[in-house]
Formats: C-alpha cells, structure tokens, sequence
C-alpha cells in the first residue's frame, strides 16, 4: 500500500503528500522508497526519514508521526506520533498544525482539549491549509473548542470549498438545502462533479422534482445512476424506480427489478414490498392492443416502448410516438408526458407529422373508446 502521510480533519480524511519544488530531494527520494514493494527499500527510506527528522525538517517529522500512528514499520505508539506531530507544528508546518488539532480534539496520545484543538487549527488555516479552513469551519458550525457561530462557519466553508474542498462543498449544500434550494444544488453539483455519492443523489432530486434546479427527467435519472453505482442505496431504488416508470429512461422491467431488488438486500424500507413477480412481464401485441383500445394507459405505454425499443416487435419510432400520444390524450400522468416528449426528440418533422397521422388511424382503426 502507498504510504501517505495524514492529513486529518475531524473527520479523518487523507490526502497524498503532494512532492513538490519546496520538498528537499532527500526527502522527497525516501517517500519513493517508502512506497516500493521491498521491505529492505522500505527500511532505508526509514533510515532516511529518521535522520532528516534528527534534523527538524519538519515533513520528516511528521512522516515519522504518521508511521507510529498506523504502526507500519515501525511499533505503533500514539504519544510519539503526537510528540513528533508537536514538533513538527512547532515548525510552522501548515499540515502538522492541523493534524496537531485533531490529536488535541479526539485525545489521541494527548488528554482531549478542544480549545488547544481550535488553536492548532486556527493557526493552520491563517497558513491557507484547506483542510485546517475546513476543520475551522466545523468548529464553528458545531461549537468545538469556540462558541457556536453560523455565519463564520459558512464563510470558512465557503473559502474551502472555492478551492475544492469536497466536505464543504457537501457541508454547505446540507446548510442551504431548506432555505436556498438553489444555492444547496449549487454546492452539491460542485461536489457531485467530484464523484460525492451524497451530492450526486441530492442533484438528482433537484432535477426530479424542479426543486432548486430546472425539472429534467434524464438529468435526474443519469446522477441517480452514477450515486447508484457508488452503492449509494436510495439511488440505486429510484434508479429502479424510473426504469420501472419509463421516467428520465426508457422503460425497462428488467432494468428496474435488478436496481430495486439490490436495494432491498441492502435493507431499503422502500424497496421492501417489491418481489421478482413484480417484474415479470410478457408482451402479447394483441392483448395490448385490444386493452389499449380500451383506454388501458398501461398498455398504451407499453406498446410506445416497445416500438421504441424493438425489444419484443421491429423497432418503428413513427409508430411509438403515434401509442404515445394516445396515451398523453387520455393521461397527463408525467412518465407520459415525458416519454411522449423524448420519443418526439428522435423523429424528424417529417416523421412527427407522420407519427401524429398515424395516430389518428390507430384511433379509428382499433375503434378506440373515447
């Protein structure tokens, strides 16, 4: 496993020590042995490390913390990390003095003092460390070690997540989802750009519903699906659940019991009810057509899909957008709509006019009801 010295905020994220022109060339070559595959190669890039750490450098320093910590080639010890820790913070370094805050926050190989922890983050971010911007901000949203303040909250989130913070990105969209919905999106796309599970299942129920973002089916459908597949588990249900309506995505039972069914072995309460009978499904083109004729919207659904798709009869668009809109006469219900309006995206005006004609035969044809 590539070696990685922690970064931590308060809630423990990590980020890879960045080599850059600043980091001297004995330190930056044990980092590269650290990382090689050989525990001899390991052992001199510790060798390395100890001996710059001899010298105050004070990355090499907080190297050394961070392998007592997680115990790796050295004899895990919490008090040394956090000795090694306060010297290298000592030293100006930005990113000891925030891991120095969470050692003071969460006790570890130190009594708990949250204004020590409050102190060491504050001094980090006057640094411009994004994660200590971040922990300041937490701080303040949650009382830690200073009295509770909102306001300086959502500032210092703001500062972090303008340089891409992921947690402030997503804690901001959290603060503004009540009042602000689309400020909330705002925040949430920043970090659903970056892959947020969260973020991206929020997005999607902004587009579902038009609720701080415009109201658009397949944008909806496409972020539930990457949440989706990062296991996010409400997803993963109104993945199925669109599949199963035709909703943002073309109609497909398959689809849908496959998304819905995970979800319920993830314990989805929603997804409970729902059973493999609940998608079984076989298309008879004449008893869809005799119900369709009926004014039976399902089967006037399923006739437009299935000539969309060419899953069970030739694919004929002409004639899906002609079933479509027959069913849009009788239902205003939205996957309606919506299908009718995507089918009409894959015609040409040519195709429309004709699809709209044969619609009307279709009508008189099959003696539909009125």
């Amino acid at each position: 496993m590539p070696f990685r010295i922690h970064y931590w905020g308060i809630l423990f994220f990590n980020v890879l020590l960045s080599i850059d022109l600043r980091a001297d060339e004995d330190f930056a070559n044990a980092l590269k042995l650290l990382n090689n595959s050989k525990i001899e190669q390991c052992q001199k890039g510790l060798q390395i490390i100890k001996a710059l750490g001899d010298k105050d450098n004070p990355k090499a320093l907080l190297a050394l913390a961070d392998l007592y910590l997680e115990g790796r080639l050295l004899e895990r010890n919490q008090r040394i990390a956090f000795e090694l820790t306060e010297r290298a913070a000592k030293l100006n370094l930005p990113e000891a003095l925030n891991n120095l805050g969470v050692f003071h926050e969460k006790g570890i190989g130190t009594p708990m003092n949250l204004s020590l922890a409050y102190e060491s983050y504050d001094k980090s971010s006057k640094l411009l460390f994004v994660p200590a911007i971040y922990n300041m901000a937490v701080c303040y949203d949650k009382g830690i070690g200073t009295s509770r303040n909102i306001v300086d909250a959502v500032e210092l989130y703001i500062k972090a997540a303008n340089k891409s913070h992921l947690q402030s990105q997503v804690r901001l969209g959290q603060l503004y989802k009540k009042t602000q919905p689309y400020e909330s999106t705002y925040w949430y796309r920043l970090a659903a750009d970056q892959g947020d599970s969260e973020a991206l299942f929020e997005v999607a129920k902004a587009h579902l519903n038009g609720l701080g973002a415009n109201q658009d089916y397949e944008a909806a459908f496409n972020y539930f699906l990457k949440a989706a597949n990062k296991n996010h588990n409400d997803s993963m249900f109104e993945v199925g659940s669109l599949y199963m309506r035709g909703l943002g995505t073309e109609k497909n039972l398959m689809k849908a019991g496959r998304w819905i069914l995970l979800s319920k072995s993830r314990k989805n309460a929603r997804a409970s009810k729902f059973s493999q009978k609940d998608f079984a499904y076989k298309f008879d083109l004449l008893i869809e057509i005799e119900r369709a004729s009926n004014g039976n919207i399902t089967s006037l659904e399923n006739l437009g899909w299935n000539y969309f798709s060419g899953k069970h009869i030739g694919i004929d668009r002409v004639e899906s957008y002609a079933w479509f809109n027959l069913a849009a006469g009788s239902s205003d219900d939205k996957p309606i709509l919506w299908a009718k309006s995507y089918v009409a995206n894959h015609l040409s005006v040519d195709e429309l006019i004709k699809a709209k004609l044969r619609a009307k035969q279709i009508f008189y044809l099959y003696n539909f009801k009125k």
